[in-house]
């Protein structure tokens, strides 16, 4: 009953990352509740409708923003707006959930081709397949000492390499899953 509350709570247009402090659509707060969301309600037109907002939201440079609506935040992204590759993941996963519950085809269809130019980005971002981009931890005591709850953690170099490069390994393998239910196997990775 709690967890029901809780989402009631949050998911006025966005599903947000708090009911108490910046209600805001983070693809990273989505996309860690997605798969209960989706047990628990019928979340196919919601969910559809964030994964457009995302959608509407792309950069020119072809990268997810870290919110939909965008509203001009850019934490470690690739330039242009953008967010981190981390919170970009919700627009992989979170359409093969939606068809794994629903068999909504379509909405993998809708999102392909942006997939597809976002995968290329970031590709060209991994060094010998070594994504350094992403939040990582970015509440460590040592990316927050006291006092300073802002600091300059996307630039630190290889500070995100181990999360960056796990999703860059979800997003490929996302891909050639949605590849595969589409019949596109020559973009099977």
């Amino acid at each position: 009953e709690l967890y029901v509350w809780t989402i009631y709570s949050n998911v006025f247009s966005v599903q947000s990352d708090s009911v108490g402090r910046e209600r805001l659509g983070y693809g990273g707060d989505l996309f860690v509740t997605s798969e209960s969301g989706l047990y628990a309600f019928d979340m196919s037109t919601f969910y559809d409708k964030i994964l457009g907002d995302f959608r509407d939201s792309i950069r020119p440079n072809k990268a997810y923003t870290q919110m939909a609506p965008w509203i001009g935040i850019d934490n470690c992204g690739f330039g242009d707006g953008s967010g981190s590759v981390d919170w970009a993941a919700v627009n992989y996963g979170l359409p093969i959930q939606m068809y794994q519950f629903y068999g909504n085809k379509r909405l993998l269809e809708t999102q392909y081709e942006h997939l597809i130019a976002y995968f290329n980005l970031i590709q060209k971002h991994a060094i010998d397949d070594i994504l350094d981009n992403g939040l990582g931890d970015w509440n460590s005591l040592e990316n927050h000492p006291p006092g300073n709850w802002n600091p300059p953690y996307c630039d630190v170099p290889g500070e995100h390499a181990l999360t960056g490069t796990a999703i860059y390994f979800f997003i490929s393998q996302s891909l050639s899953v949605i590849s595969r239910i589409l019949e596109k196997n020559q973009d099977s990775i």
